[in-house]
């Protein structure tokens, strides 16, 4: 009889110990999930366009935003001194613009990324003049919803698809500069 007693006791033990693991899971999964909501929730948060944020190490440095403003800024000085690292510098930037006032899809920003890459990878392929030419008509759409002559639209539309890129820096970098200004009526 002693013998079925320790069974049952060991028995109930271990129903216990497993209901106990179960719960604590539980509630692990339960608070990933919970912060994983507050996370989603905090990132539709507008962060202020001209803020300058300072590092850990002392040193300021722009926002996206406005790092994409100097960046486009200075694109008259840069005249036909324009190469591939510019340009992918500026699809990099504008992404970033974007990212920052939550303009257009992370898909978008993601697209535009890439293209960076196509354009140092391989500048001289059409399908990277393509690649390019899309992630800037979509970055006209995503700043200027719904106008379908708009300014920057044209500008993208008139990337010639069936060229290099290079040959078309001048156009990429006028998108750059009329991006930039629209971003900046945009964000105030």
């Amino acid at each position: 009889m002693a013998h079925i007693d320790t069974a049952r006791r060991t028995r109930w033990s271990w129903t216990v110990i497993l209901a106990v693991g179960l719960l604590a899971i539980t509630a692990i999964f339960w608070a990933v999930d919970r912060a994983g909501r507050n996370d989603e929730a905090s990132s539709g948060v507008d962060v202020p366009a001209a803020s300058d944020v300072t590092t850990a190490s002392g040193s300021e440095t722009n926002s996206p935003l406005q790092d994409y403003l100097q960046f486009a800024g200075t694109a008259e000085t840069r005249g036909a001194d324009v190469d591939q690292e510019y340009m992918a510098d500026g699809l990099r930037k504008l992404a970033g613009a974007l990212g920052t006032l939550n303009l257009g899809s992370p898909d978008l920003q993601v697209d535009l990324r890439v293209a960076a890459e196509h354009v140092l990878l391989n500048p001289a392929s059409t399908a990277t003049t393509e690649i390019v030419r899309n992630g800037l008509m979509s970055a006209a759409e995503a700043i200027e919803p719904g106008r379908q002559n708009g300014g920057l639209r044209r500008l993208a539309a008139s990337v010639r698809p069936d060229g290099p890129l290079f040959d078309q820096r001048l156009t990429v970098q006028e998108f750059f500069q009329g991006s930039a200004n629209a971003i900046q009526r945009v964000s105030q």
